[in-house]
């Protein structure tokens, strides 16, 4: 396949896994290597809010208050934003997601808390995704 023909002559570090849902298929390179995740730990803090939510125990329109040491000067917009600006929690995966707001990630990884995020992990079948501490 070109695809991975292209990623085996990469000169850095890759691994991907895709699954197609339907019939199964997989395509890997590296699967099995442990790389440091950036920004695509954003990914399950999301997936463990919404597992959180669809329990009962997180509501997405609950109110998180920004303070002046939430605030990580990174990347992502609440950096810019005053003190004590109120944020609800389905802003936070928004900024989150779409912006890869740092400062709304760790709000968010303090609110689920780093072993839940784990845990979800571990029970979707996917140990392999660490969570080790906040984003800076």
């Amino acid at each position: 396949m070109r695809i991975l023909d292209t990623v085996a002559a990469f000169p850095g570090e890759v691994g991907f896994y895709a699954k197609r849902l339907t019939d199964g298929r997989t395509l890997s390179f590296g699967q099995d290597r442990p790389l440091v995740a950036a920004s695509v730990i954003k990914i399950p803090v999301m997936v463990s809010a919404y597992r959180l939510c669809m329990q009962g125990g997180l509501d997405l329109d609950e109110e998180v208050v920004l303070r002046a040491q939430d605030k990580m000067p990174s990347c992502g917009a609440l950096t810019y934003m005053h003190d004590g600006l109120t944020v609800t929690v389905q802003d936070l995966i928004t900024l989150m997601i779409i912006l890869s707001d740092n400062t709304a990630t760790n709000l968010m990884i303090r609110r689920l808390g780093i072993e839940r995020v784990n845990a979800d992990m571990q029970a979707l079948g996917i140990p392999g995704i660490c969570l080790r501490r906040l984003l800076f």
